[in-house]
């Protein structure tokens, strides 16, 4: 019976061992490198009533994308908050990443088509 108990410890060590980490020591700067540039600039070709023209001619709020600065902001909160992040590059940390960068757009008020470019990473690595 100990050997049982012992070998069962030793499974546990190493499954926990190989667990995807998913809130990894992030800084800003480290967090940064997995965020794309926008695609879009806030701001283009104002309609007058709120709306500003994104890709591929969608209306979005003039005041998105959010700037730079403000999303990583926003991103690090999250990720310091508990939202996963993950930085190693399998296939299922990318759809990880891509869905936290997301929910990040969301929280800063703006739709994922005003940031076509998040939105692509999303469709390449989580569809």
């Amino acid at each position: 019976m100990k050997v049982s108990v012992i070998s069962l410890a030793a499974l546990v060590g190493v499954a926990a061992a190989g667990a995807i980490p998913i809130r990894a020591a992030n800084s800003s700067s480290n967090l940064a490198t997995f965020v794309p540039e926008f695609g879009v600039t806030q701001g283009n070709q104002p309609d007058g009533k709120g709306n500003c023209l994104g890709a591929n001619g969608v209306k979005i709020p003039c005041n998105c994308p959010p700037a730079r600065d403000a999303f990583l902001a926003q991103l690090n909160k999250n990720v310091k908050a508990g939202l996963a992040f993950p930085t190693d590059n399998s296939k299922g940390s990318s759809c990880i990443r891509a869905n936290s960068l997301v929910k990040t757009v969301q929280d800063l008020k703006c739709p994922v088509a005003a940031t076509p470019n998040v939105s692509t990473l999303q469709k390449q690595n989580c569809g």
